[in-house]
């Protein structure tokens, strides 16, 4: 798993729900380039972003968050972020 993630950009789509979050929580232990969270709910997202960056805070992590409010089915916005 390290080898896929150390270095990298990750992106995690439902980042703010129950498994995405935990997804997200361990991703950071990996090392990753940065993280972009997609979620369709602001609230949701804007939690696990503000949590991600006390954890990379707390842990000296050199890691870029980047929070999106998408939908995975609109596959213009997928394409803006992606490309």
């Amino acid at each position: 798993i390290r080898s896929s993630i150390q270095h990298n950009v990750i992106l995690v789509t439902g980042a703010g729900g129950s498994i995405g979050s935990e997804i997200c929580r361990q991703i950071l232990d990996y090392g990753p380039k940065s993280v972009l969270l997609i979620e369709n709910s602001e609230h949701a997202l804007y939690k696990i972003y503000e949590e991600l960056r006390e954890i990379s805070a707390a842990q000296n992590l050199s890691v870029t968050i980047v929070p999106a409010i998408a939908s995975v089915s609109d596959e213009w916005r997928m394409k803006q972020l992606i490309y």
